[in-house]
């Protein structure tokens, strides 16, 4: 039997011409056109998202600011009922669904609904020690900060880096020896930070809202 001719191989001279070619009959007008609809489409997903994020936020640190101690038990409360459910979930997960690493589950529920019912039964106490484990996080994550900071500075990142670095470290020794003054103020410097991030996030919804207009125009 003949066999059928095979094909003549491909010049890539004229691959790369047809290529160009084709690149050169591209309507300049079309792809600026789909690039504005796709900043758009990004803008009009990301504008609504910061400015709801942005009033919870303010929202929060108002609360804080103004009722302190009441906003602080609160925030442990929910997530009391949170750890509660969560553990709930998990013994559910185990009946649901027949799997191997099942005792993962019920590990997870006993923690869950253990931590969940002792935040729940002791919402004070419960403040103050999830208060001081957060203090001392930031402290350990001030001091670390501060030494980065410092290390960079005398590496040539300026003055300012080493300025940032002592700050850094100051606090951070500060909260570390001084946890349960640290504690009270907490509420506070969270609700200052709170209004600042919502502040900012408005603002950054309304420059996205903006450039989407400009976009439209």
């Amino acid at each position: 039997m003949s066999q059928a001719p095979s094909p003549p191989p491909a010049n890539p001279q004229k691959a790369q011409e047809a290529a160009r070619q084709a690149a050169q009959n591209v309507d300049p007008a079309k792809v600026k056109a789909a690039a504005a609809q796709e900043a758009r489409s990004g803008l009009n997903r990301i504008w609504w998202i910061l400015l709801i994020d942005g009033i919870a936020t303010l929202i929060l640190g108002f609360l804080l600011l103004t009722n302190p101690a009441a906003s602080a038990v609160a925030l442990t409360v929910v997530l009391g009922i949170w750890l509660l459910i969560q553990g709930v979930m998990a013994f559910v997960h185990v009946f649901v669904e027949n799997h191997r690493a099942w005792y993962w589950d019920v590990l997870w529920g006993i923690i869950g609904v253990g931590a969940g019912l002792i935040v729940l039964g002791n919402p004070l106490i419960s403040t103050m020690v999830a208060g001081t484990t957060l203090v001392f996080m930031i402290a350990f994550g001030a001091i670390l900060m501060g030494i980065i900071a410092l290390i960079r500075g005398f590496q040539g990142g300026g003055f300012w880096q080493i300025v940032l670095g002592i700050i850094n470290l100051l606090i951070g020794v500060f909260l570390l020896f001084n946890p349960l003054q640290a504690v009270v103020a907490l509420p506070w410097i969270l609700g200052f930070f709170a209004v600042f991030g919502g502040i900012s996030l408005l603002f950054m919804a309304f420059q996205a809202r903006s450039a989407r207009n400009a976009v439209s125009a």
